[in-house]
């Protein structure tokens, strides 16, 4: 019984760092909504052309992680909705936020490396120029230089 509980408790401490992430994103989009315009043209200039850009500004409130994620967030949506730049903004947000184990799931290897990895909105090509993971074709394996694969 020990164990079980130890294990429940890791389980929840690494899943909260994602949650808390996402909790900070919508807590800056509602601050960045709620700026006036010459303020959000003052930290555009501070922060620089990457920031205009960033993900988390441009993306539409569906395409962000729910607030009230449990362990499983399902993305359904059709053709041209943004579910594989969710996804690899969602994978980049949860190495930011330090966890180390990330899975990936698609209908073939072929799609995976394709579209989720090298695809125009795949995590190869979304990724933060400071942060880019290397792919390690002989283990089909991502791996961050904080350690997350």
């Amino acid at each position: 019984m020990a164990r079980r509980s130890r294990a429940k408790r890791s389980r929840i401490k690494v899943t909260d760092r994602f949650i808390n992430a996402i909790e900070h994103i919508y807590l800056l989009r509602e601050r960045a909504r709620k700026a006036e315009d010459a303020d959000l043209r003052e930290i555009g200039k501070l922060l620089g052309d990457d920031f205009a850009k960033d993900w988390i500004f441009s993306a539409r409130d569906s395409q962000l992680p729910p607030l009230d994620l449990d362990w499983c967030w399902l993305f359904l949506a059709g053709r041209g909705a943004g579910k594989s730049h969710a996804m690899s903004s969602a994978v980049h947000i949860a190495v930011r936020a330090g966890i180390g184990r990330i899975h990936i799931v698609a209908p073939t290897t072929a799609d995976c490396h394709d579209v989720n990895l090298e695809g125009p909105s795949g995590i190869l090509k979304t990724a933060p120029h400071d942060d880019v993971p290397r792919w390690i074709a002989s283990r089909r394996r991502l791996e961050w230089a904080n350690g997350a694969s």
